[in-house]
């Protein structure tokens, strides 16, 4: 039977040669058939142009003879293959050549009779080259038949010793189906699993913090392993403590653990407590049949890990799946915090975190649109350190730094979440105070103005005395333009500058806008040099109205 088999085997082999053989012999023949067929229809397209060339006037020869190189053209390119038929074509452009350049319309006739006579041959050529061409085709039309035909034979032959040894082999082959139906359950399972895989990394790619990365990643993975609980856990900040984030399942999620609790941490790779040869538990793992510990590893070092509990063993394949997906969540974790810290630092000032001048006016254009629309009035708040320069002469840059640190940090803990604190330049800040108007914005700057009085600033273990602040202040409802709100800001520092540092001055050009604040009689140009401005004493510190026009630049 096994003897029988091969030698089957063999011939229908053979034969299948021979039947590709003869079949791409015909299908070559074929092309040159419909070839040869394409050049006779070319030359006998050319000829009728050449006879209508016969009976054209003399005066359009120059036209016609155009007309037909420009048919011959397409003969030319379909007998490039035959060098005979290329004599011949040169020959006829040469005959055509002469029309042209004689004299006598009977010598251009001759002229036209012998390149007439000339196509006749080139189309008695193809012709023989036809039939030549028709007869390989049907003999390797006849050759092909009888290889098929024999193939068709050897094949019934194959199928009846086939069908023999399949009835020797039944039992096994209902065994090996068994095994294969096992198979194809797993590997559906194994294509859902990467099918979610899949859609999980497009879901984790697209989150737009590591809030809403971890809830889908729980998401996906109680998805990929209903029978089975876990969780999410990252890394803090400090690298101390491993703090959970999102849970799925049935698991009993600790709030955090130290990194020395697991194992997979310290290894760097993936615990799978059923397949590894010796068995060492994280202490952060609960009782159960088998668990998962996968790192979320990087190249700046270890991110979190990804746990998982089941009730049963979860098998290998189940496992790379949960490896593939956390490979995914490690490239989008990464991702999402390297765009998080290049987002910072396209807003952040780097010395003392706080927001950017280009973020300042970004928001600022955006509130003030939002105001226009009908929004609450907005205030600006522009200040900056008292004698800035004489610290940085005193102490050293240095010292000018920790000072201006110090001070970002009073102004974060002094103002609202909601406002907007910005480092605008040097030793100056401003601050967009949302939902404020003109009296409640002094109130602040009034309120932070004594904060800063009452702080002790030291660098570098020097104390650096009392430090002051001046603080100017303008409001969207006066100003609704970027730059006019800004510049009365800035007027309004300056003014405190002016007046003896260590104040507060609001900018208003609207006079009685505020209940018991005494207004200038008119709100025109202001003089900077010698102009005498109104105030009064009110709540915790003055209170000016200034209209500025170009102020000068500001002393320190």
């Amino acid at each position: 039977m096994r003897w029988s088999a091969l030698t089957s085997a063999a011939i229908v082999l053979l034969l299948c040669t021979l039947a590709v053989y003869f079949s791409r012999q015909f299908f070559d023949d074929t092309r040159w058939v419909s070839h040869t067929t394409a050049v006779i229809g070319e030359i006998r397209s050319t000829r009728s142009l050449l006879d209508k060339l016969a009976a054209t006037p003399s005066g359009s020869t120059q036209v016609s003879i155009a007309a037909i190189l420009d048919q011959f053209d397409r003969v030319a390119q379909l007998i490039r293959d035959n060098p005979l038929q290329v004599q011949n074509a040169q020959d006829f452009r040469r005959l055509l050549s002469r029309v042209n350049g004689q004299n006598s319309q009977a010598d251009a006739a001759n002229t036209l009779q012998a390149a007439h006579s000339l196509l006749g041959n080139m189309q008695s050529e193809e012709y023989r080259l036809l039939t030549v061409r028709t007869r390989s085709q049907a003999d390797a039309s006849r050759d092909a038949a009888i290889a098929v035909t024999a193939l068709c034979a050897a094949l019934l032959v194959v199928g009846f010793i086939l069908a023999l040894a399949a009835r020797r082999e039944f039992r096994l082959r209902a065994d090996a189906e068994r095994i294969l139906q096992a198979d194809k359950d797993e590997l559906t399972r194994y294509s859902r699993e990467l099918a979610l895989v899949s859609a999980g990394s497009e879901l984790i790619q697209a989150a737009q913090d590591e809030k809403q990365l971890t809830r889908a990643v729980a998401q996906i993975l109680g998805e990929m392993l209903p029978e089975a609980g876990g969780y999410v856990a990252l890394l803090s900040p400090s690298n101390d403590l491993v703090e959970v984030c999102e849970s799925w399942g049935n698991s009993k999620a600790p709030q955090s653990f130290p990194p020395s609790a697991c194992v997979a941490l310290q290894l760097g790779r993936k615990i799978h407590l059923s397949q590894s040869l010796v068995a060492i538990p994280c202490k952060h793992v609960n009782p159960c049949a088998d668990c998962i510990c996968t790192p979320l590893r990087s190249t700046t070092g270890s991110l979190g890990v990804i746990h998982v509990e089941a009730t049963g063993t979860v098998p290998a394949k189940r496992a790379d799946s949960i490896g593939l997906f956390t490979a995914q969540i490690t490239l989008a974790l990464t991702n999402l915090r390297m765009r998080e810290a290049l987002r910072s630092q396209s807003v952040r000032d780097p010395l003392t975190g706080l927001f950017n001048r280009r973020y300042f006016d970004e928001t600022l254009q955006r509130e003030l649109a939002a105001f226009r629309r009908g929004g609450a009035p907005l205030s600006v708040l522009m200040l900056d350190l008292d004698h800035f320069k004489r610290i940085n002469d005193t102490f050293g840059h240095t010292a000018g730094d920790d000072a201006l640190r110090a001070l970002g940090r009073l102004m974060r803990s002094t103002f609202r979440e909601s406002d907007v604190i910005c480092r605008y330049g040097g030793e100056e800040f401003a601050v967009i105070l949302m939902n404020s108007d003109l009296s409640g914005a002094y109130a602040k700057a009034e309120a932070f103005r004594h904060a800063v009085e009452d702080a002790s600033i030291s660098a570098n273990g020097h104390d650096m005395g009392r430090v002051t602040t001046s603080v100017g202040v303008a409001c969207s409802a006066e100003f609704e333009d970027v730059a006019q709100l800004v510049h009365a800001a800035d007027a309004a520092l300056y003014q405190a500058k002016r007046r003896g540092r260590n104040s507060s001055w609001v900018c208003s050009e609207q006079p009685g806008s505020m209940p018991a604040i005494q207004a200038p009689p008119q709100a025109t140009e202001f003089n900077w040099s010698d102009a005498s401005l109104t105030s009064e004493r009110g709540g915790r510190g003055p209170f000016h109205r200034i209209v500025p026009i170009n102020p000068p630049s500001r002393p320190v």
